[in-house]
């Protein structure tokens, strides 16, 4: 049977071309998206369907084993009808969230070229491996490939590849809470029509889907014949395991806003009816947290409606099939119309989160009003407390100007009254005495010098103290300067 080779930007390739392509595309990322071939760097599982039911390898460890069987399987093509492999899959993971995938280069290299995978695989590869960030968290893509017939000229074989966006939660031991995240799944998949025999990579499944594809393929023979040779079942088990995170994932954002808003609802706006809750730290903490979970959000709503444009080219490519000539005897209706429910639940999906959002983001604006309001407040009653300082400082003055009309009119009766006590005082003395016989007459005891020579310079000694002691006082403000000067 010979098929119409791959197209790429309208040019024909050969398979060497393909390969070609491959390995310079996934070269120089290599180190960030696979693994080192070293003992604990290594999980690969292959499950394979013939005749009589799945057959799962153990987990290969290394990359000798890979390899092992893979040459295995090439040189396995021809054999009795109830060995023959009719439906093959290979799971690959990270160990950790943003990590390589437990794969070497080079054993990824011959897998995709010993099952003839086309080129386009690559950019979805490079999506996953060691990243620093949420580096292409929103990348998306739908790659499709037909290949007719040459004697009929009818599609016989068709290959696809895309990325489905969902949520993943990780229980964290210390909180008890459950952590969300957003990643993504790459599935890939060739399928011959007429045969029916397919092959698959399936790369960080997430762990309903790998429950649900492990609990299929446990059934009994017949339904596990019928999922491995109808290509339509392994995209709709994928499909069906997304919805039930994004709800969750949201229902857990959707929480935590509500916690915050219960916050905001207790706090207080007027200063004397502030809590716990008002505090500087909290409402700085509500913000952050208010900004993480819209962010969160935003990036959910995204991520959903990437999943719906994935559905919908999926849609357009299933619908195709109803034009042209194509080798399927199935009818196609009931997987389109599943398709069509799963699109629809994306939309309610995608309505839920941003149902949410826009909760968050309207508690974010009341927050920061609140937080407006509460700053006049404040500012209000810290005016009302400076004019009741300003109150109380000029009742100080006018009692401080009623003290000084008390002291001047005290000053005024001394300078009345010490006069005429000095005079009195220095006649009690008896330095001057009147004459008897004419009072007119003051005659000037000997004494009169004595208390001179001691009184005078006494006098000039203690004015003298005091000259110089505002002198320096004079001195040392000059030299300290103004008040704020350095």
């Amino acid at each position: 049977m010979s098929t119409r080779p791959w197209l790429a930007a309208g040019r024909r390739c050969t398979h060497a071309s393909r390969i070609g392509y491959v390995r310079r595309t996934l070269e120089p990322h290599c180190n960030e998206t696979f693994s080192r071939d070293l003992p604990g760097e290594v999980e690969v599982q292959f499950i394979s369907v013939n005749q009589t039911g799945p057959q799962a390898t153990p987990m290969l460890e290394s990359g000798e084993d890979v390899t092992a069987y893979l040459d295995k399987q090439q040189n396995c093509e021809q054999g009795e009808d109830d060995a023959k492999v009719h439906c093959q899959y290979v799971l690959l993971h990270p160990l950790v969230g943003r990590s390589p995938l437990l794969i070497p280069h080079r054993q990824m290299l011959h897998l995709l070229e010993s099952w003839n995978v086309f080129p386009e695989i690559c950019r979805y590869l490079n999506a996953f491996g060691k990243k620093y960030f949420n580096k292409d968290e929103a990348f998306a893509g739908f790659d499709y490939v037909e290949y007719e017939d040459s004697n009929n000229s009818s599609v016989n074989k068709l290959e696809m590849c895309y990325l489905l966006k969902y949520a993943a939660s990780k229980r964290n031991e210390d909180t008890k809470v459950d952590a969300w995240e957003i990643r993504h799944a790459l599935i890939y998949q060739q399928t011959c029509l007429n045969t029916r025999e397919s092959s698959h990579i399936l790369v960080r499944l997430s762990d309903n889907m790998k429950l649900a594809l492990k609990e299929t393929l446990s059934a009994p023979s017949e339904e596990v014949q019928n999922f491995s040779r109808d290509w339509t079942r392994l995209h709709s088990l994928v499909l069906g395991e997304v919805d039930d995170g994004w709800r969750q994932m949201t229902n857990s954002l959707e929480s935590e806003v509500s916690e915050i808003f219960h916050r905001l609802i207790a706090s207080g706006v007027i200063p004397q009816d502030f809590n716990m809750f008002d505090s500087p730290a909290t409402v700085a903490q509500d913000m952050k947290h208010l900004q993480r979970l819209t962010d969160s959000l935003r990036r959910v709503s995204t991520m959903i409606s990437l999943n719906i444009d994935t559905v919908d080219c999926l849609i357009n490519r299933v619908e195709m099939f109803n034009k042209g000539s194509y080798i399927y005897p199935d009818d196609l209706l009931p997987f389109l119309r599943s398709l069509h429910q799963f699109k629809q639940e994306h939309k309610f999906a995608l309505k839920n989160s941003s149902a949410v959002l826009e909760r968050a983001t309207s508690l974010a604006n009341q927050l920061r009003d609140t937080v407006a309001l509460r700053n006049s407040e404040i500012n209000k009653h810290h005016t009302e407390q400076l004019g009741g300082n300003t109150a109380a400082l000029a009742n100080l003055s006018e009692q401080a100007g009623r003290e000084t009309s008390v002291v001047k009119t005290l000053t005024v009766l001394a300078l009345v009254f010490v006069p005429a006590s000095f005079v009195a005082d220095f006649l009690q003395m008896g330095y001057v005495t009147t004459d008897p016989d004419n009072a007119r007459i003051w005659r000037a005891a000997q004494d009169l010098q004595l208390y001179a020579a001691l009184a005078i310079p006494l006098v000039a000694l203690t004015m003298g103290f005091y000259i110089v002691i505002e002198l320096r006082k004079a001195s040392h403000h000059g030299q300290k300067g103004p008040v704020g000067a350095p």
